[in-house]
């Protein structure tokens, strides 16, 4: 398994394509209010 850092640093650049691709906002994160 790879280590806390790696995944953290994996799911941030997942994430910011995924704000690229279809906009800020279109991720709700758990626990995120709005």
């Amino acid at each position: 398994m790879p280590a806390p850092a790696d995944r953290a640093k994996a799911l941030e650049a997942a994430l910011s394509q995924i704000d690229r691709q279809f906009g800020k906002g279109s991720i709700m994160r758990l626990g995120d209010e709005g």
